[in-house]
C-alpha cells in the first residue's frame, strides 16, 4: 500500500505526485485542490490514463469540466504535446475506489519529465470550488493511478490524504441512559453537531445541564463537540433533560429517562451494530469508527460489519483485535463481525456475529480480493452458509442490504433478527414478507452505514444512501457481551429510526421475543415515552392492525395548520433501488402561506427550495419513510391546494379536510400522500394502554406494535409470537 501523504510521492519508474493544499477542510464546504503528476521513464502513450479515485462511500462534488462558474468545476492541462479527455464514471472493478475521474492522453504524446496538472474545483472562472465529502475523516484519501501505455495495467501512484472536520454548531444533542435509579449517579453526554451531523469541534459555548428535579449542572467543557458531565435524580418517574444557558440560544431535550426506587433488573441499552470502515467500502479506519461509536455517538455496543468480498486476511486479523480491545463491560461492548455478501440470487447479505474475540472468516466470494489462496473456504451460498453454522454459536441477521436478503432461505436458530430500518430505506415490507413466511424474528436497525459514524450515520449529499441511520435497544440485566449476546438470541430488542425512544410491549406477561400459548385472548400491554410528540402508537397481530391510539383524534384540529407529507420507495430493495424522488411544489388558491416549515427530511440536500404567499417547492428523496410540509395559512374557508410531484398529481379543496386526513395514491411501492389539519394543542409525549384481542383467532400469531412520532420518528417492536388455542 502506498504511504498516506500529502506531499510528493515519487515512483522511480512511473512518476510522482504532488497534491495540495494539505491543511484540514470543513465537511461539505467547497475549496481548490492541486493534483501534478511528473511522468517517470514510461512517459505515457496514446491511449494512456491517468486516474483519481474516491472510495465509494464518499459524497464530495462530481467532478465537471463544462461551467466554469458552476461547482465542482474541474480543469486539466499538460506539460507536453498532448490532448486530453476527461470522464468520471464508476469503475466497479476498482472497488471500494470506484468514482475515478480518468484522463486519457488521446493525441500526441507525453514523455519522462512531463506533467499532467489536475485542478478540481478551479475557481478562476468563478466557480465556488468544488465540494469536499460531508463526514468527518481522519484521513481522506484519494488514490492516484496511472495505466502508462492504455493497457489497462494500472499502478497506484500516490494516496495524497487530508483531513475533513466538523463545522459550526447547528444543533446539540444529549445523549443519557433510558434507564436509571434514584439516587444514581449516571454519565450524559452533549454533541455539538454541524448540519452534516459531525461533531462541531471548534464549539466553545457556554453549557449547562438542568432537569425537573434538581439545579442546573456547572458549565461542560467541550473538547472536538464532545462534552460528558455527571447526573442524578432525586425522585422517580420519566424525566428529561435540557439545555441551559446557552447564549446561542440553540435549545435541547434528552431522551426520556425512566427513573425508578430501586436499581432495574433490566436497563435498555442502545448500539449500532451494522456499518462499516475502510476496512469494506466505508470511510475512517477501523479503530476511529469505534471510538466515534463510544465517544460520539454514545452507543453502549456496536459491532462492525464489512462486506466479507473486500475483506483481506490481514484486515480480518485487524478486526479481531481492534473490535477485543475496544470491549469494556460496563462501559462499551463490542461484537465481532462481518457481513456475508452473496448477491440475492444465492441468498443475498446476511450479517455474522460472533460471541467471542475470535472467529474464521468464511467468505461469499473473493470478488474484491488479490489473495485468492484461500479461496477454497469459501461459502458460495447462503445454503452453504446455514449448513457451515448450524448448531455453532452464531447469529446470521438478513437485511435489506447491498443484496437484499432472500428469506426463502432459512435457518430458524440461527437467524434470531432480521433488520427494518438502514440508511438504504425503512423497510416494513421486509418484516411484513419474514411474519407471512412464518418465521419467527425479532427486529433491529442501525446505519448499515459507509461514512464511519456508527450511531450518527447521515445521508449527507445523498450520494450512496438516502435516510439517516437506525438503533437497536436491547433489554439486559448489563451492559456486557454475554448479556447482549443473550438478548438478541432471545430478541429482546426492538428497532427505531435513529431516535431514542423508550418502548415496552409485551403479551401475557411476556416481554419482546417471547413465545407462549393460551386458550384465552392475548393480552398486549405497550408503553411508549417519545423523544417527540407522539402521533400514533398501533397494535398489529400479523399484518392486520388490531388497535390505533386515538392520539390525534383526542387533540383538536387547528383550520389554518395543514401538513401535506408524502411516503414510500421506488421499489423494494437497496438505496438505489429504494430512492423515490419527488421534487416537485405545491400551490395555493384562495388563502396565503404565512409560514412553511420542513417535516422529516433527512438531509440538507434536500428541503424546502422556495415559499412565497402562494407556493412552496422543495427537493425530496423517500426511500420508505416520510418528507413533507407544515404550511400555517392565512385563510382556509375557500382555499384549493395544488400538489405537483413525479410519483403524484392532484387538486384538493381543504374543506374536505373537515372530513378527516386526505391520502392520495403515489406511483411507487407503499406510496401515497397525506393532507392533515394539524392539532391545536400540544400532543402527548407518552402514552401507554392494555388492549385484549378477543377477536383473534386460534393458530400461530406474531403480535407487535408500532410508533410514529411528530418529527417523523419512528419505532418497531420485536414480536411475541402466541399460539392460540380454541378459546374456553
Amino acid at each position: 500500500m502506498m504511504q498516506q501523504t500529502a506531499t510528493a510521492v515519487i515512483s522511480t519508474d512511473f512518476g510522482s505526485v504532488r497534491h495540495t493544499p494539505t491543511e484540514p477542510v470543513v465537511a461539505g464546504t467547497c475549496g481548490t485542490w492541486t493534483t501534478e503528476v511528473r511522468l517517470g521513464q514510461s512517459g505515457m502513450k496514446i491511449g494512456g490514463c491517468l486516474a483519481l479515485a474516491w472510495r465509494w462511500a464518499s459524497d464530495c462534488g462530481r467532478p465537471q469540466w463544462q461551467d466554469a462558474t458552476g461547482e465542482n468545476y474541474t480543469t486539466v492541462h499538460c506539460g507536453g504535446p498532448g490532448k486530453l479527455e476527461c470522464s468520471f464514471d464508476r469503475i466497479d472493478s476498482w472497488h471500494p475506489w470506484d468514482h475515478v475521474l480518468r484522463i486519457k492522453l488521446i493525441q500526441g504524446c507525453l514523455f519522462s519529465g512531463d506533467n499532467i496538472i489536475v485542478r478540481y474545483g478551479d475557481r478562476q472562472g468563478g466557480s465556488p470550488g468544488a465540494r469536499v465529502q460531508t463526514f468527518i475523516e481522519e484521513q481522506s484519501s484519494i488514490s492516484i493511478r496511472l495505466d502508462p501505455f492504455g493497457t489497462d495495467d494500472w499502478r497506484e501512484l500516490a494516496r495524497p490524504a487530508i483531513k475533513v472536520v466538523g463545522g459550526p454548531v447547528a444543533r446539540l444533542v444529549i445523549v443519557a441512559p433510558s434507564r436509571v435509579s434514584v439516587g444514581e449517579m449516571f454519565r450524559v453526554l452533549v454533541r455539538a453537531d454541524d448540519i452534516w451531523g459531525n461533531p462541531a469541534a471548534d464549539f466553545a459555548g457556554e453549557v449547562r445541564l438542568c432537569g425537573d428535579d434538581s439545579d442546573e449542572s456547572g458549565p461542560l467543557r467541550f473538547c472536538g463537540g464532545i462534552a460528558e458531565a455527571s447526573y442524578r435524580f432525586n425522585r422517580p418517574g420519566t424525566h428529561r433533560l435540557k439545555v441551559a444557558n446557552f447564549a446561542q440560544s440553540v435549545s435541547c431535550e434528552s431522551n426520556p429517562i425512566e427513573c425508578s426506587e430501586r436499581s432495574p433488573a433490566l436497563r435498555i441499552y442502545w448500539g449500532d451494530i451494522h456499518a462499516q470502515s475502510s476496512i469494506g467500502c466505508g470511510n475512517r479506519a477501523i479503530a476511529d469508527y469505534f471510538a466515534h461509536a463510544r465517544n460520539v455517538a454514545g452507543l453502549d455496543f456496536a459491532s462492525h460489519q464489512a462486506n466479507d468480498f473486500l475483506v483481506s486476511n490481514p484486515e480480518w486479523l485487524e478486526t479481531q483485535e481492534v473490535t477485543a480491545r475496544f470491549n469494556q463491560p460496563g462501559r462499551f461492548v463490542t461484537l465481532l463481525g462481518v457481513e456475508w455478501s452473496g448477491e440475492t440470487r444465492v441468498g443475498g447479505d446476511r450479517n455474522i456475529y460472533f460471541p467471542g474475540d475470535a472467529g474464521t472468516i468464511r467468505r461469499s466470494s473473493h470478488r474484491h480480493l488479490a489473495d485468492k489462496s484461500d479461496l477454497g473456504s469459501d461459502l458460495p451460498t447462503v445454503a452453504a452458509l446455514h449448513r457451515h453454522y448450524h448448531n455453532s454459536d452464531v447469529l446470521l441477521v438478513p437485511h435489506v442490504g447491498g443484496r437484499t436478503a432472500d428469506l426463502s432461505v432459512h435457518d430458524v436458530e440461527l437467524e434470531r433478527l432480521i433488520e427494518i430500518h438502514s440508511t438504504h430505506a425503512t423497510s416494513e415490507w421486509f418484516f411484513a414478507e419474514a411474519l407471512e413466511r412464518g418465521l419467527r424474528v425479532g427486529v433491529t436497525a442501525g446505519s448499515d452505514g459507509v461514512d464511519g459514524r456508527p450511531g450518527t450515520s447521515h445521508p449527507g449529499a445523498m450520494a450512496v444512501r438516502n435516510l439517516r441511520g437506525g438503533l437497536v435497544a436491547v433489554s439486559m440485566p448489563s451492559l456486557t457481551r454475554d448479556d447482549l449476546w443473550q438478548a438478541l438470541k432471545a430478541r429482546r430488542c426492538y428497532a427505531t429510526t435513529g431516535q431514542r425512544i423508550l418502548f415496552d410491549f409485551e403479551v401475557n406477561g411476556l416481554p419482546m421475543g417471547g413465545e407462549c400459548s393460551t386458550d384465552r385472548p392475548p393480552c398486549l400491554r405497550v408503553a411508549v415515552h417519545g423523544t417527540a410528540p407522539l402521533e400514533s402508537v398501533e397494535l398489529f397481530r400479523d399484518a392486520a392492525r388490531i388497535f390505533a391510539a386515538p392520539l390525534l383524534d383526542d387533540v383538536p384540529a387547528c383550520p389554518s395548520l395543514i401538513r401535506v407529507a408524502w411516503r414510500g420507495a421506488a421499489r423494494p430493495g437497496n438505496w438505489r433501488q429504494a430512492r423515490l424522488l419527488w421534487d416537485g411544489e405545491l400551490q395555493l388558491f384562495g388563502a396565503g402561506i404565512r409560514t412553511a416549515t420542513p417535516y422529516a427530511f433527512d438531509s440538507p440536500a434536500e428541503g424546502l427550495r422556495s415559499v412565497t404567499d402562494q407556493a412552496v417547492t422543495w427537493r425530496s428523496t423517500t426511500a420508505g419513510d416520510w418528507d413533507g410540509v407544515i404550511l400555517e395559512l392565512d385563510d382556509t374557508s375557500a382555499t384549493s391546494l395544488r400538489f405537483h410531484a413525479p410519483p403524484a398529481q392532484f387538486e384538493l379543496p381543504l374543506s374536505a379536510l373537515a372530513d378527516g386526513a386526505q391520502l392520495f395514491p403515489a406511483e411507487g411501492h407503499r406510496s401515497c400522500v397525506e393532507v392533515r389539519r394539524m392539532p391545536a394543542e400540544p400532543l402527548p409525549l407518552s402514552w401507554g394502554g392494555i388492549f385484549e384481542d378477543s377477536e383473534a383467532t386460534s393458530g400461530n400469531h406474531a403480535y407487535w406494535a408500532r410508533v410514529q412520532q411528530a418529527d417523523g420518528g419512528q419505532a418497531w417492536s420485536s414480536p411475541v409470537y402466541v399460539t392460540v388455542r380454541e378459546h374456553k
